[in-house]
């Protein structure tokens, strides 16, 4: 098939695309008309014509981009803003494939550099989930709000803020190895292309019980200090996103423990009434909600804090909240090799409830608790 015919069959499938991606009515067709103008003149450039259709679809999700951000970027806003797309909103364009060269840029050193450039940001995007990728180049790249970004994905902004925040970790981990050549021969500092240095806590896995956590303190744009764990068997890990003040903590252990006195200090008592002193503002009272948590930490329940005011989102584990317990406490000590199971969403004596469960992997012993779903107060518990 001849490409002119190839790309005008594309057509009703890049109306869709760009639609998708938010283009106004009265505009996605010069959309589509501008990409199959820049398809058309770069085709002679295609190497491999069986990704044809996915290197249409990158020049088209490119020109929505593109057009969304007013065609101003340039190739020093490209090489200053990589490193700070890995913490914060990027200001870049998506790439859109090999073929294509910047147009923008005079210099044609410059034009080689940036199309290398686009290449490496469009070879780690291609690296990403597809949920974790739609929601890089729609938050980060179309510059969209966070909480339209977050409607249009059909998630709350908390959940869009942790999925942003794994895929900038999935792409910090790709510089540090697969494109840590690339990264450093365009001069990114060595430590954006560093891996993270985890240290074993020497605290048990509490989601499976085969092996030991490991943890790394990440410094976050504000300053705050963000602690991350992880499971090397079960791949489960929890962050704390600058909730909770670690300044001053050089090891993982010392800091898991901090953060579950600072729950049972500072949220515990306010579940009861569900408001807390806004963490960064200090003026606030955000209200406390349970919820399931979603894929990675699932067996958990996140405890999130909105502040209407400052308008900030975070969450902590709700689990920590009980540990102060008498029965839990008994169970956990008498019970070393103790795990936590999923949280299931119960009725209990007519009230909405959540039933957690733990259980020991030595005698199979368990221990069921049905607390109530907003404010965690337990409601009855029950030794097996």
């Amino acid at each position: 098939m001849r490409s002119d015919d190839a790309l005008e069959l594309a057509r009703p499938r890049l109306l869709r695309q760009a639609t998708a991606y938010g283009i106004p009515l009265d505009a996605v067709d010069d959309v589509v008309q501008e990409t199959l103008i820049e398809a058309w003149s770069h085709v002679d450039g295609l190497r491999s014509p069986e990704r044809f259709e996915a290197w249409l679809s990158g020049i088209c999700r490119n020109v929505c981009l593109r057009w969304s951000t007013g065609h101003k970027r340039a190739l020093q806003r490209h090489t200053q803003g990589l490193g700070q797309w890995l913490v914060d909103p990027v200001q870049h364009d998506e790439p859109y494939g090999e073929e294509l060269v910047d147009e923008q840029a005079s210099d044609p050193v410059d034009v080689v550099i940036s199309q290398d450039l686009r290449c490496l940001v469009a070879r780690m995007l291609d690296q990403l989930p597809h949920e974790y990728r739609v929601a890089v180049e729609l938050y980060y790249l179309a510059e969209l709000p966070q909480r339209a970004t977050a409607l249009r994905l059909g998630l709350s902004v908390s959940a869009l803020e942790t999925r942003l925040h794994r895929a900038r970790r999935q792409l910090r981990d790709l510089l540090a190895r697969e494109f840590r050549d690339d990264a450093l021969a365009f001069g990114f500092a060595p430590e954006a292309c560093s891996d993270l240095n985890w240290h074993a806590a020497r605290i048990p896995c509490r989601q499976c019980g085969h092996y030991q956590l490991s943890g790394t303190f990440e410094t976050l744009p504000d300053g705050g200090i963000n602690l991350r764990t992880r499971c090397p068997g079960c791949e489960a890990e929890r962050e704390t996103r600058g909730l909770i003040p670690l300044h001053g903590v050089r090891s993982v252990k010392p800091a898991l423990k901090r953060v579950e006195h600072w729950i049972l200090q500072h949220l515990t008592p306010q579940l009861q009434h569900g408001w807390h002193t806004c963490p960064w503002c200090g003026l606030c009272a955000p209200m406390l909600t349970v919820m399931p948590i979603e894929q990675a930490l699932a067996g958990d329940l996140l405890l999130s804090l909105h502040c209407p005011g400052c308008d900030r989102e975070a969450s902590t584990w709700a689990w920590k909240c009980l540990h102060r317990h008498p029965e839990i406490q008994h169970f956990m000590l008498t019970h070393p090799q103790w795990i936590s199971r999923s949280a299931q969403p119960v009725q209990f004596n007519e009230l909405s409830a959540w039933c957690l469960r733990l259980d020991d992997r030595k005698s199979r012993e368990r221990l069921l608790l049905y607390v109530h779903a907003q404010t965690l107060a337990v409601l009855a518990t029950v030794h097996e």
